[in-house]
């Protein structure tokens, strides 16, 4: 998606949710039936970090992170930070 998307969207904040590599190549292994190289994933997750790095500064919101466990404490950690944020607006 183009950048200038979310700078015409007006966004107030990004929730970037990440994951370790070897975890992303197994489930996408495991759903896909193919082979991916963890290169690419790891290639993969540095660009998307830093696009949501910068469409952050673009559009002058903040950026989260969050380290996904793929258990039930994700969805409770994530609408925690993003309530947190709103509040302090």
């Amino acid at each position: 998606m183009p950048h200038s998307v979310f700078e015409k969207i007006s966004i107030e904040q990004i929730l970037l949710l990440e994951a370790d590599p070897v975890r992303i190549l197994t489930n996408l292994s495991i759903r896909d039936k193919k082979k991916y190289e963890l290169r690419h994933i790891e290639l993969l997750l540095e660009e998307e970090r830093q696009a949501a790095e910068e469409i952050s500064r673009k559009c002058s919101c903040r950026l989260h992170i969050h380290q996904m466990a793929f258990d039930e404490s994700d969805l409770q950690k994530c609408c925690k930070i993003l309530n947190e944020e709103v509040q302090t607006v």
